[in-house]
């Protein structure tokens, strides 16, 4: 589990959607968000993981078509565009 100090990145200035963060954590991991993570671990994990993959080009080309039909397989054609921050 990822330990960061709440809403003090990238996350406090940009929405975040689970489709989002999800895709975010395939990009370090390779697999979707597990489960068990709460809203809180995963804004975390977007904040921590978003300055890693900023710029960084050598995502596999394959790696999204990937992502697309696991997030397909576990949510259906769902466009998750809800922000999952709490409101301010």
């Amino acid at each position: 589990m990822i330990h960061y100090t709440p809403h003090t990145g990238y996350s406090k200035y940009l929405p975040v959607d689970i489709k989002e963060a999800n895709w975010m954590f395939w990009r370090i991991n390779g697999a979707l968000i597990p489960n068990t993570w709460n809203k809180t671990d995963i804004i975390n994990m977007y904040d921590k993981y978003f300055t890693d993959v900023w710029g960084n080009c050598d995502i596999p080309s394959d790696s999204e078509n990937n992502f697309v039909t696991a997030w397909e397989n576990q949510n259906g054609k769902q466009q998750d565009t809800n922000s999952i921050q709490p409101r301010s």
